[in-house]
């Protein structure tokens, strides 16, 4: 699951929009995620200064702040197909804010509420709430992973099965379990299994020469990595040869042709809108860095900055923005261990460049924790390659570079 504390800004989302990500495949009625997104909403509104607009308080900024971290939810839900997790964590966040939020009382007029109630009665009442609602998560979690794995599971031998049939040229077999596979696969996060599957399914067509359902299949799985992962997966390549060869057996000559030439510049340009136009070269160096950062080869690292290099950290927990410009290598250097934290390092080694995302403000790693927001083409010796002139991460400024500063 995704960490709920990156914040990219909120997406404008409708309440209605919130309400059916909430209520959307988790166990909570729409009427139930209404009443939270409500709840939220008011105890924001009533901390604004009408004259500004910015928010007055502490509660008031923790309550925007989950306002924000829901439209981030959305965005990561509706990127990795994972609303049943996420959906679950939002309703948590959603509960714990308001369990805590020293707003507790706002939902109450000051006349009506009850004397008798001392601040300590309170917070102890916010407390139990609080960690009734961890509680709460807790079990959520634990039945979603549970109820994944057994669904994993069940796809990997379904799956394996089909292989197995696929191989021994048993096709119809093989059919018969894809389908299946397909259904359960769905359900499931990981991208790229859902389009492996389904062009697996388009071979199988194909080996039968059901031309037409092949080329349905094959049509929808590279669609959808065009559209949805701008062709960051590499089987955007199966799926266009198997298209051609069906184009061919149905005397399309000219369409077979076309399709693997836009194959080949899709993946050329699938970080154009982050202003990166050649795809594999960037691959190849993105691939290099990581390679560096499992080394704890320094010195290659710095070299693959343009300096000055800038490096923004949007604060988690205190909120607080700082930016920090090194001017060469031998400062960078001297804080590498700051900017690349073993947070920072894990998360470069656990996101291979098919599973990067990008829009016009840069290449994003880990659901936004990481961003490249300048990426500019340069020589060296000779030979293009890439280097990373600005990068923003989305958590809090290490402790040790402010003793430093």
């Amino acid at each position: 699951m995704q960490p709920l504390f990156l914040v990219v800004g909120s997406l404008g989302l409708s309440r209605l929009e919130y309400v059916n990500v909430l209520a959307a495949q988790a166990s909570v009625s729409v009427p139930a995620a209404a009443n939270l997104i409500a709840l939220v909403s008011q105890k924001t509104a009533k901390q604004l200064a009408p004259e500004t607009g910015h928010a007055t308080g502490r509660g008031a900024s923790r309550c925007i702040r989950i306002r924000d971290e829901a439209s981030n939810c959305y965005h990561i839900a509706m990127r990795n197909q994972q609303l049943t997790l996420l959906s679950a964590a939002l309703v948590t966040a959603l509960t714990i804010a308001l369990a805590t939020s020293p707003l507790v009382a706002v939902a109450t007029p000051k006349s009506t509420q009850p004397k008798t109630k001392t601040a300590k009665a309170v917070s102890t009442e916010a407390a139990n709430k609080a960690a009734a609602a961890a509680v709460s998560f807790a079990s959520i979690y634990a039945d979603i992973a549970k109820q994944e794995a057994i669904k994993q599971k069940q796809f990997d031998k379904i799956y394996s099965a089909a292989q197995a049939d696929m191989n021994a040229s048993n096709y119809a077999a093989a059919e018969k379990k894809l389908l299946e596979a397909i259904d359960i696969v769905e359900s499931l996060n990981g991208n790229e299994q859902k389009l492996l599957t389904r062009t697996r399914l388009a071979d199988c067509y194909l080996k039968q020469k059901k031309y037409k359902d092949a080329e349905k299949q094959y049509k929808e799985a590279y669609d959808s990595n065009i559209q949805l992962y701008r062709g960051n997966y590499p089987v955007l390549f199966a799926d266009a040869r198997g298209l051609s060869e069906v184009y061919k057996a149905t005397n399309r000559a000219t369409e077979a042709e076309k399709i693997l030439a836009a194959a080949h510049e899709a993946r050329k340009k699938r970080y154009s809108v982050a202003g990166v136009d050649d795809g594999d070269l960037f691959a190849t160096f993105y691939q290099a860095m990581r390679d560096a950062l499992a080394k704890k080869n320094s010195a290659a690292v710095s070299k693959m900055f343009q300096y000055p290099l800038s490096v923004r950290w949007n604060g988690n927990l205190k909120r607080s923005v700082t930016t920090r410009t090194y001017r060469n290598q031998q400062e960078l250097l001297a804080n590498d261990n700051i900017i690349f934290t073993p947070a920072i390092l894990k998360l470069f080694a656990e996101y291979p460049e098919k599973e990067l995302w990008c829009k016009d403000q840069g290449i994003m790693l880990g659901g936004g924790l990481v961003w490249l927001t300048s990426v500019q083409l340069v020589k060296v010796t000779g030979q293009p390659t890439y280097q990373i002139h600005a990068m923003t991460i989305n958590d809090d400024m290490p402790p040790s570079i402010k003793r430093h500063q």
